[in-house]
């Protein structure tokens, strides 16, 4: 691939020591990554992270194991169990991040563990031989240098280019033999200073797979927490949530973390993602970034002109509602047989001459300055109803337990059938209203800090006015919890 603007290398120490269980490894500088009045310090200077999510493939042979780009980002001729070339080629990614303008990489997969149930261990996938996928269990102290190394080197190839980084795990809500494992490898990396963060869950709305209590995340979160500083004190912690509707059960709020990571997407619903945007500038009581979020564009069925004006208005919305951090998903396209995932890279995949086309999205990032739009927190006009949708409308208030109105409060209803739905947020006077094209069955509401509480509508009681079904849910009270907020 053509590489861009070539930067020069930083100042690094890289330091091994193998005594079984012991592994010490440095990329070095004066002092950690920080926050301060709700914005990152680097080196006693404010930071804005410019962050772009990277995906690794894991390889392996019967000597070594090794991280890799992601196989996802090739059409053909995917360098097969090569570390010396993957290594290479992986440096020549992060040049073309950094002269993207991007001055942090999120991580994704190298550090991602699963619960091998054949083993029952803690195991990362590894490309075997560049034949088959294999796990790389972690049962006894000696499995582990050689991975952490793999981690390691990849570090210190972003910190050479000039890239902070962000490491994504996978931490449990109830396997604490998976949560001890992701403990003991954060402490081998404990003084790596050029790590920005250590993200220990992505989206708990799709990957934790069971319901649960407010008062059950506060808990397991500030177990995993608390646990991971343990053994990394200086690192900051992040959790990445789907966006406003994790607010039911992953409350932003109650999590536990240095910093949230919101994933915000917009699909087929254009204008939710500088909306939800607005949302967290108005209620997060702690710091936080945009972890992941893009729109596709292959320059074709969709023009990049689209992928580039929603990556300005997102960016312009994220300074400007307080966000102090930014990441795009991802660096490349891939094929996993759905346009919307498929194209949202800023490059094009990787053809089998070894090319691929940055596009012209990438600008965006190149110039943009994060002072230029701070305090423009945009209240667009269709925050209270994003698709402008009135064939169904269920109304009501939102109170708290001494009658007080919940400004900023969510509710999200359903279809009959539960294969459809809608949110919407609560005015100053805790009001609400939210429509649909289709009728709304099953409704939930909810508030930062607050329980949340459910219903059902009621058909024989609900009036038609010019044509549409309207229900009124009347008042509704919701008590606050009374958790410390983290």
């Amino acid at each position: 691939m053509r590489l861009l603007n070539y930067l020069p290398i930083v100042g690094l120490i890289f330091l091994w020591s193998c005594n079984g269980d012991q592994v010490q490894t440095v990329n070095k500088k004066e002092s950690y990554i920080s926050l301060k009045e709700g914005e990152f310090v680097d080196d006693g200077q404010g930071f804005f992270p410019l962050i772009l999510n990277y995906q690794v493939t894991i390889q392996a042979n019967d000597t070594s194991i090794w991280g890799a780009p992601s196989m996802d980002y090739y059409e053909s001729n995917y360098p097969h169990n090569n570390k010396d070339k993957s290594l290479e080629l992986f440096r020549e990614d992060m040049r073309v991040i950094k002269s993207m303008g991007f001055n942090t990489v999120r991580l994704v997969k190298i550090t991602e563990e699963h619960w091998n149930k054949l083993a029952q261990a803690p195991a990362v996938t590894t490309w075997y031989k560049g034949k088959y996928w294999r796990a790389h269990n972690f049962i006894e102290a000696a499995d582990y240098p050689d991975y952490i190394k793999s981690v390691e080197e990849l570090l210190t190839i972003a910190a050479e280019e000039g890239l902070k980084v962000i490491l994504l795990f996978r931490m449990d809500g109830e396997n604490e033999q998976l949560n001890n494992h992701v403990a003991r490898s954060v402490e081998y990396l404990k003084e790596d200073t050029n790590i920005l963060a250590l993200d220990l869950f992505n989206e708990p709305l799709y990957f934790d797979s069971l319901d649960r209590a407010k008062e059950d995340v506060y808990k397991i979160s500030k177990g995993w927490y608390e646990l991971v500083k343990s053994k990394s004190p200086n690192h900051l912690i992040t959790i990445g949530l789907a966006g406003i509707r994790e607010a039911f059960e992953w409350d932003p709020n109650l999590v536990s973390a240095d910093f949230i990571s919101f994933h915000p997407y917009q699909k087929f619903q254009k204008g939710r993602v500088e909306n939800e945007i607005y949302w967290y500038g108005k209620t997060l009581n702690k710091p936080w970034i945009i972890g992941e979020t893009s729109t596709a564009s292959d320059g074709k069925l969709v023009p990049y002109s689209e992928q580039i004006a929603f990556a300005n208005k997102v960016l312009r919305q994220t300074v400007g509602c307080g966000g102090a951090g930014f990441s795009w998903w991802q660096y490349k396209d891939v094929s996993w047989n759905e346009y919307h995932s498929d194209f949202m890279g800023l490059v094009s995949r990787t053809d089998s001459n070894g090319n691929g086309v940055v596009k012209p999205t990438a600008d965006v990032f190149r110039t943009f300055d994060p002072n230029i739009y701070k305090d423009s927190c945009i209240l667009y006009p269709n925050y209270y109803n994003l698709t402008y949708e009135s064939a169904c409308t269920l109304t009501g208030k939102l109170i708290d337990q001494n009658g007080k109105p919940i400004e900023h409060g969510v509710v999200m209803a359903w279809s009959e059938w539960w294969d459809k739905l809608r949110h919407s947020q609560t005015k100053s006077d805790g009001s609400f209203a939210i429509s649909a094209d289709f009728n709304l069955h099953h409704w939930i509401i909810t508030a930062p800090g607050f329980e949340y509480k459910r219903g059902g509508v009621d058909y024989s009681k609900i009036d038609t006015i010019n044509n549409n079904l309207t229900y009124d849910l009347g008042e509704i009270a919701i008590e606050h919890l009374g958790l410390s907020e983290n």
